[in-house]
Order: structure tokens, then C-alpha cells, then sequence
């Protein structure tokens, strides 16, 4: 072979071999890259499910925190009969005479140690300013003076249709009570529900004995008042009602002096009664307009109604 075509011969080869050695350079440099996308991929997808795992660990965890705080809450703040004060009466009957719990809801059964709960007796729970909510299970039958007086934290109550008698001073200053429902046909004793500034409406069943003086006296918020059959309203028993816009009312007897005074917002009342509606029984009442009669005996006196300078016709 000529000198000059060996030379080019060898040139050829090793240009060859360089465009090799070039071509193998950028493959290696593709799969380097290619392992190292699907490393990072592989990383990041690893960092995405440990943060989610992480976020649903935290989320598991405060579920459990909150059922835990649930749980805690319920087996906390209901006490139990274990937390009751009471005595055994000579009828054999349980009388609750005080609670020691620490928890703002109160339940009393119908029953402790297999003997019948049918009395609450005189200041059992006064000045308890951390129950909200009472729940008589019990057939009570009696409620003393002064039983619930100053529980200011008392939303609602519910008065067992067996209960005949409430007492003096009841549930005077419970000025957080919303709801008051009473059942049955109780003697309510002066005071009874005197500056329950919050209590919204009243209503009181038919065939109720009497209404004590100032019973509901200063029940600023209550907008209407039923009473569905009564034998006596005293002296000043709504009087200060100042909320009041409305009242119907059933008496057998008497609407005695004062019972309505200083109702300044009621502006229609309706009366059912075959007795005596006594003098200044609603003094003062300033926006009164208008008053149903629906029993022509009722006995009326001249200044039942002193003070009313918007009523249009006295009866």
C-alpha cells in the first residue's frame, strides 16, 4: 500500500474511533441523568407520602384528642346521685338536701337506694353558681324555699307535673334562666321566680292554687304571659315585667293590687275571671290600649286600671 493512502487509512481509523468514544461519552451522560431524574423522582414521591402520612397521623391524633376531651367532658360535668346530700323522711321517702359535685349539670333519678325521690328541700342547691342545666327524673312533689336562689348560671327547668308546691324565694336571682316549664298545678310561693331577668315567656297551667306575691316580679325579658286557670294572682306578682307585651289570664278569685304594676310594654290583655280584679291591679301600665273581658260577673274595681292613659275603654 502507497505511503499516502496508509496514512489516510490510520487517520480514518482514529477519526472513527473518536466519534465513537464521543457517542459512547453521551450515552453514559443519558442514563446518568435518566438515574438520577428517576432518584429525585423517587425522593420527592418518598417525601410526599411520609408528609402525608405525618398529616394523617396529626389528623388521627386530634380526633383521638377531641374524643378523649369529649369523653372527659361528658363523664365530668354530669353528676351523679353519688353527689347528692339527702335524707330519708319518716314517710320513707328521699328528700335532697345538698350536692357537693363540681360539674354544671345535675341529674336526679326517681329513685336512691330503691326508695322514691319526692322532695327537694329548703336551699338545697341556693347560691350554686355553676350549674347550667338541672334533670329531675324524680316524681318531686315538693320544692323548698330558697331551693335554687342565686344559681345564676341556670339555663332551663323543668317542674315534674307531680310537683304541688314550689317555695318561697324558689328560684329568685336565677338571672341566666331562660326556660322555666311547670307542669303540674304547684302552689308557687312569693318570690318564686322574682328577677329572672332573662326568662323569655311564661306560662303557668290551669287549676294552680295561687300565684304568691312577687313571684315573677322583675322578669324583665319575658314578651308573654298565659296563665291557663289560676285561683289567686298576688300582690305585685308581675309586677316590674317590663318586657311583657301581652297577657292572658284565667282567675277563679282574685287579681290582687299591684299584680301588673309598672308593665310598662304591655299594650293587650285578656281576663277570664269570675272574681275580683282588686284596685291598681295594673297600676301603671302605660301602653295598655286595650282589655278583653270575657266574663261580664267579674268584679272590677273602679281603679283596677289607675294610671293606664293609652287604654281606650275600661271595663
Amino acid at each position: 500500500m502507497p505511503e499516502a493512502s496508509k496514512k489516510k487509512h490510520i487517520f480514518r481509523k482514529i477519526t472513527m474511533a473518536f466519534i465513537g468514544l464521543v457517542i459512547l461519552g453521551n450515552v453514559i451522560s443519558a442514563l446518568s441523568n435518566s438515574d438520577n431524574d428517576n432518584y429525585s423522582y423517587s425522593h420527592k414521591n418518598d417525601k410526599a407520602v411520609e408528609k402525608t402520612d405525618r398529616q394523617t397521623s396529626k389528623q388521627t391524633n386530634s380526633i383521638q384528642d377531641q374524643t378523649l376531651q369529649k369523653d372527659e367532658d361528658i363523664s365530668t360535668s354530669w353528676d351523679s346521685d353519688d353527689d347528692l346530700q339527702y335524707n330519708v323522711m319518716p314517710d320513707g321517702n328521699i328528700e335532697i338536701t345538698g350536692f357537693t359535685g363540681t360539674g354544671s349539670r345535675v341529674s336526679i333519678s326517681s329513685e336512691i337506694d330503691n326508695k322514691d325521690v319526692t322532695k327537694i328541700a329548703d336551699s338545697a342547691f341556693k347560691g350554686n353558681t355553676s350549674l347550667t342545666d338541672i334533670t329531675i327524673w324524680a316524681d318531686i312533689e315538693y320544692i323548698g324555699d330558697s331551693a335554687f336562689q342565686g344559681c345564676t348560671a341556670l339555663k332551663s327547668i323543668s317542674i315534674p307535673s307531680e310537683t304541688t308546691h314550689i317555695g318561697k324565694s324558689a328560684f329568685q336571682g336565677c338571672t341566666h334562666l331562660e326556660h322555666a316549664s311547670i307542669w303540674g298545678e304547684p302552689e308557687i310561693g312569693s318570690y318564686a321566680f322574682a328577677d329572672c331577668t332573662a326568662l323569655n315567656s311564661i306560662s303557668i297551667s290551669s287549676d294552680t292554687p295561687i300565684i304568691g306575691d312577687h313571684a315573677f316580679e322583675n322578669c324583665s325579658s319575658a314578651k308573654s304571659l298565659t296563665v291557663w286557670g289560676c285561683g289567686t294572682i298576688g300582690e305585685y306578682a308581675f309586677s316590674k315585667c317590663s318586657g311583657l307585651e301581652s297577657a292572658s289570664i284565667t282567675v277563679s278569685d282574685t287579681v290582687k293590687s299591684y299584680a301588673f304594676a309598672d308593665c310598662t310594654n304591655m299594650k293587650h290583655v285578656s281576663i277570664d275571671s269570675e272574681g275580683v280584679i282588686q284596685a291598681h291591679a295594673f297600676y301603671s301600665c302605660t301602653a295598655l290600649e286595650d282589655i278583653t273581658m270575657w266574663n261580664d260577673d267579674a268584679n272590677v274595681d273602679a281603679d283596677a286600671f289607675s294610671n293606664c292613659p293609652n287604654l281606650k275603654e275600661k271595663p
